[in-house]
């Protein structure tokens, strides 16, 4: 006869699993825990404990404790006949306070021995206890036990408790352990995950227990990660985690990492159903050795990273299974479930993972695909994204994917699997390729809440960080994560409280330039990075009650080094008041007094005066803006002195000519420009362009330097030639 559904090994299904412990030894024993169990069942059975007993077995979390219990509780069961322990589930997350947790446990032990036999062969005595008993044995009556009556009991029980406000806890203990003296009936209390519980929460546990552990025939077994109970317990407990469960534990077991050749086997049988039906060109067994080798294997550590990696493949696998690698797609996806982070970093940033010589796209110099993958690398490991552990193998799996990544890395066993022949196998690291790996990610083109929510949950250096980053991250749109944050925050921030709305102005002026930088040339029709800017950091200070606001958004000024952004900011709240040659009527109320704005333009004067000491102005975003304001702000001709000690350095010059550039479009087509007239108002262009025709000779010059320095010549000599610049 063939097996039934319910019999076959659950890890020979393609279909997503739940995250469930497993109930049959002969069945789900994928770790080799059932022989561990059997003896520990046997020795339960075996004891009979007059003072009470506690074990107790430890292991992280997904290691497979909850299986082993179940495990314990079905040997356990077959020694019932043979005098074996009745098995009392606790279940301690459902109590609210100490007094329910503490009547629950009761209702719970007497349950199980409402359908006792033995409670029912003390029935006369049983009977002049309370009135609990006498419905405990009026329940039971005189026939087998069975299911509807201890339901019953467990009713009648709990309506008891609630009738008796004044009952005496220390009383109920002492009947009750008499009644299991006197019934010679073995109990084994099992209680598991109370690392799930607070700190709080598990003291109160181990109190209750520690109350009540002597009672005589009971056995007590626990299940919790050790690790982190004594985290938990020690800032509620006081002293040390270790100590306290030394006076609660007596026999502890370790659980320990789990076999990983049984790890590993039971991931084959899950990836064998998974992938049956792939197609032969699109699974190379060698590459996948390598892979899951020096990688992939390296990475899940217990059970439950097992069904998490699997259960995840059993999803997106199957719709993409003809038009991704195999083996890319089991690498891709474990960065997903075990490294998400990095997973963003690589869905978001296409160029700079995949081979782009065939397109028309120009490829990244290897300088800058070796800066872009050490910082972002450096970035997840310092904030704890990647693991120490996790380090070495994502690496290598990175340099097998994508060959771009190895040329940097120059991880050895990756050139040999990345001699890929061809765009037929459907590698990820072919352009065309890659965005069906990401079929099934969440869509780039808004930001959600969860990820608003986490972002504005982060401490203030951090938030800054975040910020700033999102100026050089590009969605596959095109469009920077920093216009798509700063689009949706004035919508999401107006109902935050004050302390965070202070700390979300203060990163946001922080990390200003950055912000203001990004997505510079964007074309005539696309509303300015600096107006999403402002909208964003109104917002957040209308949040501040209005007499705090000046001091809020003068510390942001203060603490930062933004240049750019601080003249804009700036200018833009004298604006509100009509300031600077402003037209029209006021569109809104102001933020600040006219006063308060005075005061903020002396403050960004200092900053503005420090940056042009420093030499730092040159790099201020928005810089034609930023002299403006200061030549307004200062009335004399601080602007033109500065420059002209620009010119007489050549990196300085041609960093501000750079930042000098615009836009124009002409005759259809954009292009890059520099009016040198627009400094007219601060010095004589005349007074520059011979070191700037000197520039030309200079081999250092960057890229849009260099189209600074020949536009900025091209169009002084058109004027000087009363020739159109066209």
């Amino acid at each position: 006869m063939s097996k039934t559904n319910s019999e076959k090994p659950r890890f020979e299904s393609a279909e997503p699993l739940p995250d469930r412990p497993g109930t049959n030894p002969e069945r789900d024993d994928q770790l080799g825990y059932a022989s561990f169990a059997k003896n520990l069942a046997q020795a339960i059975a075996r004891i009979t404990p007059t003072d009470g007993l506690v074990l107790a077995l430890y292991g992280p979390w997904g290691s497979g404790k909850s299986t082993v219990l179940n495990f314990v509780e079905s040997y356990l069961d077959r020694e019932k006949s043979s005098g074996g322990p009745r098995v009392v589930r606790f279940n301690p997350w459902w109590f609210g306070d100490r007094d329910d947790l503490i009547r629950t446990f009761f209702d719970q032990l007497l349950g199980q021995l409402a359908i006792h036999p033995m409670v029912r062969s003390a029935g006369s005595a049983l009977r002049e206890i309370d009135p609990l008993v006498q419905a405990l044995v009026s329940l039971t009556g005189k026939g087998s036990p069975h299911v509807s009556a201890s339901a019953k009991f467990y009713l009648a029980a709990s309506r008891w408790w609630r009738g008796r406000q004044s009952s005496n806890i220390s009383d109920l203990k002492t009947k009750i352990g008499r009644k299991l003296q006197a019934a010679s009936s073995k109990i084994l209390v099992v209680v598991d995950d109370i690392d799930r519980l607070s700190g709080s929460e598990v003291r109160e546990v181990f109190r209750l227990i520690k109350s009540v552990g002597d009672f005589p025939n009971v056995t007590y077994l626990l299940a919790f990660d050790r690790e982190a109970v004594c985290r938990m317990l020690e800032p509620v407990q006081g002293g040390t985690g270790e100590e306290y469960l030394g006076k609660i534990v007596q026999i502890p077991f370790e659980l320990g990492t789990p076999d990983r050749a049984a790890l590993h086997q039971m991931l084959f049988r899950r990836l064998n159903a998974i992938l049956a039906a792939t197609p032969e060109p699109l699974f190379d067994k060698d590459r996948w050795r390598m892979m899951f080798s020096e990688g992939i294997g390296r990475i899940p550590k217990t059970p439950r990273d097992v069904m998490r990696f699997t259960n995840a493949l059993a999803l997106t696998y199957a719709p993409v299974r003809d038009e991704v690698n195999a083996v890319d797609f089991l690498a891709i996806e474990g960065i997903r479930v075990f490294l998400p982070q990095v997973y963003d970093v690589i869905r978001r940033n296409l160029e700079m993972f995949c081979e782009l010589s065939w397109r028309s796209i120009v490829p990244p110099s290897g300088e800058k695909l070796k800066n872009f993958h050490d910082a972002w690398f450096a970035t997840l490991s310092a904030d704890g994204s990647i693991k120490e552990e996790q380090r070495e193998p994502l690496r290598d799996i990175l340099c097998m994917l994508f060959p771009c990544v190895d040329k940097i890395w120059s991880h050895p066993m990756s050139r040999r699997s990345n001699n890929r022949a061809g765009r037929a196998n459907r590698f990820i690291c072919d352009a065309d390729a890659f965005p069906v790996y990401f079929t099934l990610a969440v869509p780039e083109t808004s930001i959600s809440r969860a990820e608003l929510i986490a972002l504005l949950g982060l401490d203030e250096d951090a938030l800054t960080t975040s910020l700033a980053s999102r100026s050089h991250e590009n969605r596959r749109d095109g469009i920077s994560r920093a216009r798509a944050t700063l689009e949706v925050l004035p919508d999401f921030v107006r109902d935050l409280p004050r302390g965070p709305s202070a700390v979300l102005a203060r990163s946001l002026m922080r990390a200003g330039d950055d912000l203001l930088s990004a997505e510079r040339f964007t074309g005539n029709f696309v509303p300015p990075q600096a107006w999403l800017f402002s909208g964003a950091l109104r917002a957040a200070l209308q949040n501040v009650p209005a007499p705090d606001r000046a001091a809020v958004l003068s510390t942001a000024i203060q603490q930062s080094e933004a240049i750019g952004a601080i003249a804009w900011t700036v200018e833009v709240m004298g604006h509100e008041h009509g300031k600077y040659e402003t037209k029209g009527g006021r569109e809104r109320e102001p933020l600040f007094t006219e006063e308060e704005v005075s005061q903020l333009e002396r403050e960004a004067i200092r900053k503005i005066r420090a940056a042009a000491e420093s030499g730092a102005l040159v790099n201020a975003a928005t810089l034609p803006n930023t002299l403006l304001n200061w030549q307004r702000w200062s009335g004399n001709d601080e602007v033109g002195a500065w420059i002209l000690t620009v010119v007489e350095n050549p990196r300085m010059l041609a960093r501000m000519l750079e930042s000098l550039l615009s836009e124009v479009t002409s005759n259809g087509s954009v292009e890059l420009r520099i009016d040198p007239e627009r400094l007219r108002r601060f010095v004589d262009p005349s007074l520059l362009i011979d070191a700037v025709r000197r520039l030309l000779d200079e081999p250092w010059l960057k890229e849009n330097e260099k189209i600074a320095v020949e536009a900025f010549i091209r169009a002084y000599e058109a004027r000087e030639m009363s020739i159109p610049v066209n």
